[in-house]
């Protein structure tokens, strides 16, 4: 599985975590798609901010590398790399200089 591939998969497992705390109605979408920020997500800021905790976490499990999240850039600006699950990945793929660690 390529790095792309497996950091997707990483964050549908944290979609598939946090939807056990979401209402039916407000679960977010596994989806390149899907919204995390602004309007149309079904995320609060607080809810954001588990959601990218539990990311940061999923990664250091799976690839062996911490990766950390601007949260100040993140929150201050438009959602930057938050805006969908796609915009994310490929923000996560770049923090991890896009080698596979295994």
């Amino acid at each position: 599985m390529e790095i792309n591939e497996k950091v997707l998969a990483c964050l549908y497992k944290v979609v598939d975590e946090v939807n056990l705390h979401l209402d039916s109605e407000r679960r977010l979408g596994k989806s390149i798609d899907t919204r995390l920020f602004g309007d149309n997500s079904e995320l609060d800021s607080l809810g954001l901010l588990s959601f990218g905790v539990a990311v940061e976490q999923k990664i250091e499990d799976e690839f062996g590398k911490a990766i950390v999240f601007d949260w100040e850039d993140i929150v201050a600006g438009e959602g930057g790399s938050f805006q969908t699950i796609g915009s994310l990945k490929d923000y996560i793929v770049s923090l991890l200089g896009g080698v596979e660690n295994g």
